[in-house]
């Protein structure tokens, strides 16, 4: 456990994560340094050195008996900057934590200093007095502090009338301490010199007894929940990792296996038409249609089990239903020659497959969130039959690729230049022009390259397949699977646009219906519960004779093909044949 022994030999626990300039948060009453524990990811996967530290007293740290005041504080804050030699150092303080840092920079200075940030901070003093007309009267501290005598005091008897005492010592309340030295003319940073110009009064190690300081801290805990929650129902998109399934797709079990059928948790999603891939830990099969005439338990539901690609599946199995009918490459899933090419992208090399075809309009696949490239295998079959050449790509963040700076999924505001670098690879490698196909995000990042790019005079059509049309619909819909209560849905939304540089109105029109130049196939469907099918509807109703929508009923987030391949695969022939 990383700790800093002080002068006094109390130990000091911190967190120190990443490298790069230091930023060291200092936390308020009553925390500890976990308070901190999404901002230190934050900053460390920004590229800077994130450390927070628990008070003495607090967390992990030394609990003590005295030196339980901003002086003391402020020498064990000068004793974690000095055991970890840091310089350039930017202080981030929350409440009780900015008294910490103003007494720090009177007693220290500045000179290992870049910068101070104080949030809802005590300084430059919360007592009432003739100078601080607003401030909080002297009256609610002492009952405060009588509150706490009084509280110890009944923790106390009550143990002792068990039999028990008390194994840590109480900390003694702050004490006060003299004015901090001023800092001098030179300072560098006139930020530091306010925040240090007056001492914040030592008001208390408080339990809230009184409605005001009861309101007080209400306030800031909400505001930090607020944060700490949006970023968690934001994340629930951002950082959505590629195989794995939603949110919205439930967790199933294997009931029992036996010849050509499997028995699985009842549910609406067991029960969907068409055929799926079934994924467990460490297993993948491939289920067909419901089998009404087998008999079972009611709280089951028995489907055709078309194969099983790997692994076993036994009673008592967690599984979930993907749209992915392969796994492997095109050579071992399907036995289609393939070539694994690398394609020169804005972030690196991205892996890609690529089978030929006799054509010279390529098509270019494009899978969206919580799927590979594996995805454009269920297709790849019946686009090689049509002899048309097929890169299906892998893109920032996926395996294999890039990983994104800010390690954020962004939902195809900037994935849409890796597509961009699969045009440009197959303009460079034979194509005449390309077909964008793309699931989900992928969809997403397939319409803004038709919009964006370079090369979009290359685009000679679209297909989009559960396309993302509206951000923060999407996100709200994967933080509610996450079990975001509805009032804080907002907070997901306000933290992903801060988070990922999302524009307010990103996606909820496509850079404009008029901006829309190629022919254009939607398939999607009123049960999507991710990218809501409305915006879809409304993008096909604006440009009628450019955007065709097939409408599928009774399938999930880009498993439209899954419902009925046959019919798909029809209408993408149609769709197809005159751009050929």
């Amino acid at each position: 456990m990383p700790v800093c022994t002080t002068r006094d030999g109390t130990d000091i626990f911190y967190k120190d994560w990443g490298q790069g300039r230091p930023v060291v948060f200092i936390h308020g009453w009553p925390l500890n340094g976990d308070a901190w524990q999404d901002q230190l990811k934050a900053v460390a996967d920004a590229g800077f050195r994130g450390i927070a530290h628990d008070r003495r007293g607090h967390g992990r740290s030394t609990p003590v008996w005295d030196g339980y005041d901003f002086d003391t504080f402020a020498d064990d804050l000068n004793d974690l900057i000095n055991h970890l030699d840091l310089t350039d150092v930017t202080l981030v303080a929350h409440s009780m934590g900015g008294g910490e840092l103003a007494r720090y920079i009177g007693r220290h200075g500045t000179g290992r200093l870049r910068s101070a940030v104080l949030l809802s901070a005590v300084p430059p003093v919360m007592v009432k007095s003739d100078d601080n007309p607003e401030g909080v009267p002297d009256e609610v501290f002492e009952q405060i502090k009588s509150g706490i005598r009084s509280w110890s005091w009944r923790v106390g008897t009550s143990l002792r009338r068990v039999g028990a005492r008390p194994t840590r010592p109480r900390p003694a309340l702050p004490r006060s301490a003299p004015r901090p030295s001023p800092l001098p003319p030179s300072s560098p940073d006139p930020a530091l010199r306010l925040a240090a110009a007056r001492r914040p009064r030592d008001t208390g190690s408080v339990r809230t007894v009184s409605a005001t300081a009861g309101a007080v801290t209400a306030v800031l805990a909400a505001g930090t929940a607020s944060v700490v929650v949006g970023r968690l129902a934001s994340g629930a998109a951002l950082k959505m990792s590629a195989g794995r399934p939603l949110p919205t797709e439930p967790r199933l079990t294997v009931h029992g296996t036996a010849a050509g059928r499997i028995t699985l948790t009842r549910d609406l999603a067991t029960l969907r038409p068409g055929v799926y891939g079934l994924a467990g830990d460490g297993s993948h099969a491939v289920v067909g249609p419901v089998l009404e005439d087998t008999p079972h338990p009611a709280d089951t539901v028995v489907r055709r089990l078309e194969r099983v690609t790997h692994g076993t599946l036994t009673a008592g199995d967690a599984a979930w239903l993907t749209p992915n009918l392969y796994v492997g490459n095109p050579r071992t899933a399907l036995g289609l020659d393939h070539t694994d090419v690398d394609v020169p992208g804005e972030l690196g090399v991205l892996p890609g497959w690529f089978v030929p075809g006799a054509r010279d309009t390529w098509v270019i696949a494009v899978h969206g969130l919580g799927t590979t490239r594996e995805h454009a295998l269920n297709l790849m079959g019946f686009l090689h039959a049509r002899r048309l050449p097929v890169l299906a790509l892998a893109y920032r963040g996926d395996p294999g690729a890039p990983r994104p700076p800010d390690r954020l999924n962004h939902l195809g505001e900037t994935e849409w230049r890796d597509v961009e670098a699969a045009i440009r690879y197959a303009v460079g490698n034979g194509a005449r022009r390309v077909v964008l196909l793309g699931w989900s995000t992928g969809a997403t990042m397939a319409l803004r390259a038709a919009e964006r790019s370079r090369l979009r005079d290359r685009v000679a059509g679209l297909v989009l397949d559960s396309p993302v049309l509206n951000w923060p619909a999407t996100l709200r819909a994967l933080a509610r699977a996450r079990h975001t209560p509805e009032p804080l849905l907002p907070l997901a939304v306000r933290a992903a646009q801060g988070r990922a540089g999302l524009h307010a109105d990103g996606l909820a029109e496509p850079g404009g219906p008029d901006r829309l130049q190629v022919p254009t196939l939607l398939v999607h469907g009123p049960d999507d519960r991710v990218a809501p099918w409305e915006y879809s509807r409304r993008l096909a109703r604006r440009r009628p004779g450019l955007v065709t929508l097939h409408t599928v009923p009774d399938a999930p987030h880009a498993a439209m093909w899954n419902a009925d391949p046959e019919e798909y695969e029809e209408r993408l022939r149609r769709f197809l044949t005159p751009l050929l």
